[in-house]
């Protein structure tokens, strides 16, 4: 793969040179600069370590998550109960959806507030939870569990503001 076929994909991994020093995250869009930075390194990117970053298929995920959100609030607000089936069968799956290959950049950029704000900030704070317990190497099992806890907290605090 020729270099001018590189530039303007991103990154599948981090790249580190061979004393371990970070030069490129993972989802950072090849410059031509880059591969000069990757060169001096002796680092030579193939079609393999690059690929096309969909960012409108990011942001369909993310709007997915934030229409189940909106589905768990008025459950809420119309029946006052959690509908946990709702949450673990469609809420927490959107969120790890989001999480799979998630680039927190872009993960804030899709989430930035909009007319939706209150779900949207709901998936952001559970998908940073997420986030950060991957990060930690939690249990997935457990990082469900504190996404599960960040969401109904918020959802709690919007629904009934009185007794927070």
């Amino acid at each position: 793969m020729n270099k001018n076929e590189i530039i303007g994909k991103v990154c599948n991994f981090d790249i580190y040179n061979d004393n371990g020093l970070l030069l490129l995250p993972k989802y950072t869009k090849i410059t031509y600069e880059h591969i000069e930075w990757l060169e001096r390194h002796n680092i030579t990117l193939s079609s393999e370590d690059v690929m096309i970053f969909d960012k409108p298929y990011y942001h369909k995920i993310v709007d997915e998550a934030v229409n189940e959100s909106k589905a768990v609030f008025t459950e809420v607000r119309h029946t006052l109960q959690l509908p946990m089936a709702l949450m673990e069968q469609n809420v927490l799956p959107a969120m790890s959806d989001i999480t799979m290959d998630a680039h927190v950049i872009d993960l804030f950029i899709s989430l930035q507030a909009k007319d939706d704000y209150t779900y949207r900030h709901n998936i952001a704070v559970g998908t940073l939870a997420s986030l950060v317990g991957k990060w930690l190497n939690f249990l997935l099992r457990k990082s469900g569990s504190y996404q599960w806890l960040v969401f109904s907290t918020i959802l709690a605090k919007c629904v009934f503001p009185k007794l927070f």
